[in-house]
């Protein structure tokens, strides 16, 4: 979620207009306007302030299906570990399965227990380093106050296709590879 990244970085800032803000508190639903003003130090127009919100917004989807693939990947590598050496005849499909979640996810076994990647991931597509880019560019475009930048639009572009690219790699792996262990494991008895 947006929240995720720490107490100075909620999520991408929203532009200048009137909003409501609901809340339902037992049952009752409570709202409130609110006015969201400019700045008035930042001389920006409001189409690229909304150009900005946009971009942000776009990279901040892209970025949390990231972090939802990313948790699962997790889970799966910390239950893939805690088979090795318990799975008897499948031990070596295991340790194949951890090693290709390992290799997408960007993350370890070792990595799961520290709150940031201690060790860059190998590849620059992997779940792990397309968070890492993703939390970059977020905090670029939403950080301008300005409309985002030809590079922006560049890096957001490439950066979803990469993104594109290694969730359907992990889709299958999920879809596929995971349900093609389990059955092993089940035929073993495991």
């Amino acid at each position: 979620e947006p929240g995720d990244k720490g107490p100075s970085n909620d999520g991408v800032w929203a532009p200048r207009r009137r909003y409501t803000v609901e809340r339902t508190v037992d049952r009752r639903q409570y709202r409130q306007p609110l006015l969201v003003k400019a700045d008035p130090r930042v001389q920006v127009s409001q189409g690229a302030l909304q150009r900005q919100f946009d971009m942000a917004r776009k990279v901040e989807a892209v970025r949390l299906q990231a972090m939802a693939a990313l948790g699962r990947a997790a889970k799966l590598i910390g239950a893939l570990n805690a088979r090795l050496g318990k799975s008897g005849a499948a031990q070596r499909e295991v340790a194949v399965l951890l090693a290709k979640a390992t290799n997408i996810s960007g993350t370890s076994v070792q990595a799961l227990r520290v709150p940031f990647p201690a060790i860059p991931p190998q590849r620059t597509d992997s779940l792990q380093a397309l968070v890492t880019d993703l939390d970059t560019l977020e905090a670029a475009v939403d950080g301008a106050d300005a409309a985002p930048s030809p590079d922006a639009m560049t890096s957001y572009a490439t950066l979803s296709r990469m993104m594109t690219a290694t969730l359907a790699e992990w889709s299958k792996l999920e879809r596929v590879d995971v349900p093609k262990l389990n059955a092993r494991l089940k035929a073993a008895g495991r």
